[in-house]
C-alpha cells in the first residue's frame, strides 16, 4: 500500500529538517513525501532540496493560503492513503507509518498520540495527550 505524505509550509526552516528526519527514517518504504511550499523567503527550499532521496515532489510556488496547498498536495499525491504532516511537527517513531498501515481496515478505526513540545525545540517534550482524551475535553498529561 503506497502512503503520501503531505507537509505544507511557509518560512518554516527552522524546523522542516526534523520533519523531512521523521519521514526518511520511517522502516515503512512505500511512501510519497510531498512538500508544497507557499514561496518561503527564508532558507526553507534549500533545506528541502537537500532531500531529494525523501521528498518526492516538491512545490514552491505563492498559494492562497494553508488549505490550497494541502489541495495541491491531494492533487498531486498518487497513494492509497493520503496524510498530513505539518512542518513543525515529526513522526514519533520509526514504526508510525508501519503501524498505520496495519491499522487500515480494522473497525476500531485508526487514531495516534499527540505530543506537546517546547516552541524552541522539538527535544524538550512537556507532555502527551492521547486524542481520545482530546475528544472528550480532557486536558494535556504533564
Amino acid at each position: 500500500m503506497k502512503v503520501s505524505i503531505i507537509t505544507v509550509c511557509f518560512n518554516s526552516a527552522s524546523t522542516i529538517e526534523e520533519t523531512i528526519i521523521s519521514v526518511q527514517s520511517q522502516k515503512y518504504q512505500n511512501i510519497e513525501y510531498i512538500i508544497v511550499d507557499g514561496n518561503s523567503s527564508d532558507s526553507t527550499n534549500d533545506i528541502v532540496s537537500r532531500y531529494p532521496h525523501v521528498v518526492s515532489h516538491h512545490v514552491s510556488e505563492k498559494d492562497n493560503g494553508l488549505y490550497d496547498a494541502m489541495n495541491k498536495g491531494i492533487r498531486i499525491a498518487t497513494g492509497d492513503v493520503i496524510g498530513i504532516l505539518n512542518s513543525d511537527d515529526i513522526l514519533a517513531s520509526r514504526n508510525t507509518i508501519e503501524n498505520l498501515v496495519r491499522g487500515i481496515g480494522n473497525d476500531d478505526g485508526i487514531y495516534g498520540d499527540v505530543g506537546f513540545y517546547a516552541q524552541s525545540s522539538f527535544s524538550k517534550k512537556k507532555g502527551t495527550i492521547r486524542l481520545l482524551d482530546l475528544i472528550k475535553g480532557n486536558s494535556l498529561e504533564e
